[in-house]
């Protein structure tokens, strides 16, 4: 399932896949995501949860298991 919005970029509309559109994804999660290199919807699911919570606890330790499961 791809969620996309609509962005304007150097004059450009595109489409980006948001990952706040996906379910248990807030606006923090979504920084911490993009910081670790996961950008999109698509590239979360390519990755897949267990690398994406690895990425994750490596930066923030401080992240628990409970990420893994959103």
């Amino acid at each position: 399932m791809v969620f996309e919005k609509r962005v304007e970029q150097g004059g450009l509309k595109i489409n980006m896949s948001e990952l706040t559109a996906m379910v248990n994804i807030g606006k923090e999660m979504e920084k911490k995501l993009i910081s670790v290199g996961i950008e999109s919807s698509e590239k979360l699911i390519e990755v897949g949860a267990k690398d994406a919570f690895l990425k994750l606890k490596q930066k923030y330790p401080n992240v628990c298991l409970v990420h893994l499961y959103t």
